[in-house]
């Protein structure tokens, strides 16, 4: 694995996990990039579905409607 200089809490936090969970630091850090990873590959479906709607509508759209609509909460970004 690449090495990674994380901040000191997050390294704690880490050692912490590994210690409680029995596992390695490698692993949850991998499991921790595919959980992140697969989340914004998730937020970037909704906001190009956010997108289609808006394109495809002559109406103005609030982004707490669109929000709305897609059950996003919050998320957009970008």
């Amino acid at each position: 694995m690449r090495p990674l200089n994380l901040p000191q809490d997050i390294e704690q936090n880490l050692a912490f996990l590994a210690r409680e969970t029995g596992r390695e630091k490698d692993d949850l850090v991998q499991e921790a990039i595919v959980r992140g990873i697969e989340d914004l590959m998730e937020d970037l479906k909704d906001i190009r579905d956010a997108k289609k709607i808006l394109a495809s509508s002559s109406r103005q759209w609030t982004l707490e409607e669109v929000e709305a609509e897609l059950d996003l909460e919050g998320r957009i970004w970008g």
